[in-house]
């Protein structure tokens, strides 16, 4: 099955507060408290402390940024918000690069282009974020990072 079509600025006609308000709406149909994902069983949490009236993880996947406090809003983030929960729900399916680095839970497009990062706790499984994997060594590095791990999932 494909990923999720890409989520475009211009599907709201180029109004950027509205493209916010929308990639966010779809991160809560994605992951609020009525439609949390199991992972293998364990409730999937997400830090839901508010910034500027939006989950502050949501900030986080949808902006770039080594200090949290000024990242900036990365479109390319935004378009692809919507293959997180996907990713996770299909992350056996052989579809994806699926594996696990001490506590740290890892999920990969075959390209090794998008990750998504989770913390794997004993009852609870929480989101830490996602990103596109721009530079080609780091695509390098996860690849041989999951061709090396002791527990690969897929």
């Amino acid at each position: 099955m494909p990923l999720p079509p890409l989520f475009e600025l211009h599907e709201c006609a180029g109004d950027f507060a509205a493209y916010v308000d929308r990639v966010y709406a779809a991160f809560c149909a994605d992951f609020s408290f009525g439609h949390r994902p199991k992972f293998d069983g364990k409730p999937l949490i997400v830090d839901w402390t508010l910034i500027d009236g939006k989950c502050k993880r949501f900030w986080h996947m949808v902006s770039e940024g080594q200090i949290e406090d000024a990242r900036t809003i990365s479109l390319e983030r935004c378009a692809r918000l919507t293959w997180v929960r996907y990713m996770i729900d299909n992350r056996a399916s052989g579809e994806f690069a699926y594996w696990r680095t001490g506590t740290r839970l890892l999920i990969a497009t075959r390209e090794f282009d998008y990750l998504v990062v989770l913390e794997g706790q004993k009852k609870v499984v929480i989101l830490l974020t996602a990103y596109l994997v721009e530079h080609q060594n780091r695509r390098d590095q996860l690849r041989r990072q999951y061709e090396q791990a002791d527990e690969r999932f897929s």
